[in-house]
């Protein structure tokens, strides 16, 4: 079940998704997208950024000389802590448990869960997935260890896709004003659900690791999950004292003239079967 949401999907596919932007849109970066949505001036017919989140590996293996080929800019907003280590993102991580067990029954919370399928592990992930994410940190970690121990699977991986980019990946993907990157918080907490002092480490230090290893202060951010009951007005004023002039979110439709640079809407391309192109 490895990737069953389809976060990732082949070069092959990628490229035929760059190759027809570049052809028949007109690429902007995010900051020349935003400028004309919150300015007087009509935004242009047909206008599309490219944004990352996350820090795999694969977006400078893989997607950047891709871009690169077709002249398309993009924004890569980067998970600091996830950088330069072999850590998993607690979904890969539970994604790999239940991946790789041959166990047929887990128990959590006086949850049962078959295992017996592709499909039963599927459903699975996604139950406990979506119980996690309302989680503390530490719960998560402790019902984590708990799955682990259960199914007898480890956080040792050898799966290419879960790898994470090191420094220097990203300087080479802060080759601004093309290719830029942003933040993502340290380690990718969905923002709402922490406290004010939480939330302002996440976003303080992601900017200040991430600016120090650049070499340039950086106003761009992005919330992980995004979806509305993952940020709130308290996060976008911290966003603000921080510096930040722009945080989509990852809610899909389209922006307008006026859209709040801190409500811009993207459209997760491939995941959980999004075609694309799409009108």
């Amino acid at each position: 079940i490895e990737n069953y949401s389809g976060k990732h999907m082949s070069a092959d596919t990628f490229e035929q998704q760059i190759k027809y932007i570049s052809e028949h849109k007109r690429v902007l970066t995010l900051r020349e997208l935003n400028r004309f949505i919150q300015s007087d001036e009509p935004c242009p017919p047909d206008c599309v950024a490219v944004t990352f989140d996350d820090s795999f590996k694969n977006i400078k293996t893989v997607a950047l000389p891709i871009l690169k080929k077709y002249h398309v800019p993009a924004t890569f907003f980067i998970t600091t802590g996830m950088v330069s280590n072999d850590r998993l993102f607690w979904v890969d991580r539970l994604e790999h448990t239940i991946n790789r067990t041959d166990k047929t029954f887990l128990s959590l919370d006086d949850n049962y869960f078959t295992l017996r399928s592709l499909s039963d592990k599927i459903s699975t992930l996604i139950s406990i997935k979506s119980k996690m994410k309302s989680e503390s940190p530490f719960r998560r970690n402790e019902l984590l260890s708990n799955i682990e121990n259960q199914l007898g699977v480890f956080p040792y991986h050898d799966v290419v896709n879960y790898e994470n980019l090191t420094w220097d990946d990203v300087r080479e993907l802060d080759n601004f004003p093309i290719y830029e990157v942003g933040g993502h918080t340290v380690n990718h907490e969905i923002l709402a659900y922490l406290s004010e002092d939480e939330a302002s480490y996440e976003i303080s230090h992601c900017l200040e690791t991430l600016s120090n290893e650049v070499g340039r202060n950086l106003t761009l951010f992005s919330y992980p999950e995004g979806q509305e009951e993952h940020y709130n007005d308290q996060v976008i004023s911290l966003l603000k004292k921080n510096g930040v002039e722009i945080c989509p979110s990852a809610i899909e439709g389209e922006n307008y003239d006026k859209n709040d640079s801190f409500h811009l809407r993207r459209n997760m391309v491939g995941f959980v079967g999004r075609e694309f192109p799409f009108e």
